[in-house]
């Protein structure tokens, strides 16, 4: 199949809309580079920082300008921002490279790609993100969860932290973030054990009204939340529930996972939302899932990756709420 399809490069399928991609992605996760929003700069090559010479950061920013210098305007300007579509495309050209990258001109440090100077100064992790994960496709996800376990470190919430914001890495490998969002039952059935078995850490972004919703009820709350169910008939459990438990997100986090936030109705903060709606999406989110988890939360991912200062109500939201970490389309943001 061509660009879009289910062979096509993973920045051409976020860009179509409707069921066949998030069948897509069901089968094959996501990768992405994101920019460490407000970090420091990494410290000097040791025990504590990453085995990740500074040639290759500096030849992927290169990159990242070739390729956001080659978007039209409409590309630049529809979701999910030049930006990030750069970075979703530099990463079907080079997730796993190692050593430098071939680019057609030095790095640009004008007004609109200053962001990829964080590459030449180490600001930047690798990330794969997953939604459903059904039982019939589990060869290829073992298959692509072993190729990144063999390259890649797993990446903590202490070591994200870290990383954004001191510059400490504690890894001889750079760091690799598995992010899987909305709360599907088959994240813990299918993919957790695989994770486990690869050493690997899971960051589980969760919609706390789904995963609390009675399974009668979770089919009609995915359709009015818009969250993609990209599942064939037999996909379906016999009981009705497609969401995590409460006993299988407090096993995730008993075993290393990391568990944040997705909002409480799969919200994308939008301009109009009132400050008491956005509280109870960001907070109310956070106080549900630490009481099911019996961990902290410090991480949250509005729908769509709205970035920090798109809305100051939902930045509002997020600081009161007490988050560390936003997770936005191109960065990970420390939230202050």
């Amino acid at each position: 199949m061509g660009k879009g399809g289910r062979d096509g490069p993973i920045a051409g399928i976020m860009r179509t809309s409707g069921r066949e991609k998030w069948r897509v992605l069901a089968a094959k996760g996501a990768s992405t580079f994101l920019l460490l929003d407000g970090a420091a700069r990494l410290l000097p090559r040791g025990p504590a920082s990453p085995a990740r010479p500074d040639a290759e950061g500096a030849a992927l920013g290169a990159l990242a300008g070739d390729i956001y210098r080659g978007l039209s305007p409409a590309e630049r300007g529809a979701w999910p921002g030049g930006v990030a579509l750069a970075l979703q495309m530099l990463a079907d050209r080079s997730f796993s490279a190692a050593g430098p990258l071939a680019s057609t001109r030095p790095e640009d440090d004008g007004p609109d790609e200053g962001p990829f100077r964080a590459f030449r100064e180490g600001r930047y992790v690798r990330v794969v993100n997953f939604h459903a994960t059904p039982r019939r496709l589990a060869g290829g996800l073992e298959e692509q969860l072993t190729r990144l376990a063999r390259s890649f470190a797993p990446v903590s919430y202490d070591d994200l932290v870290g990383l954004v914001g001191r510059g400490e890495w504690p890894h001889y490998k750079p760091g690799v973030i598995l992010s899987f969002f909305d709360g599907f039952r088959d994240n813990y059935e299918v993919a957790a054990p695989i994770l486990d078995r690869l050493g690997l850490v899971g960051w589980f972004f969760l919609v706390s009204g789904w995963i609390s919703a009675p399974p009668e009820d979770q089919r009609a709350f995915a359709d009015r939340h818009f969250i993609d169910l990209p599942y064939d008939e037999h996909d379906l459990p016999a009981d009705g529930r497609l969401a995590l438990s409460s006993g299988e997100i407090s096993a995730l986090a008993d075993r290393g996972h990391v568990i944040a936030s997705h909002t409480r109705t799969h919200s994308a903060a939008p301009p109009g939302e009132g400050p008491e709606a956005l509280a109870r999406e960001a907070g109310g989110s956070k106080k549900q899932l630490e009481g099911i988890s019996g961990a902290a939360v410090g991480a949250l991912a509005w729908c769509e990756g709205v970035a920090l200062g798109e809305n100051p109500l939902a930045d509002a939201a997020l600081r009161d709420a007490g988050y560390e970490l936003l997770f936005a389309n191109h960065a990970v943001q420390r939230v202050r």
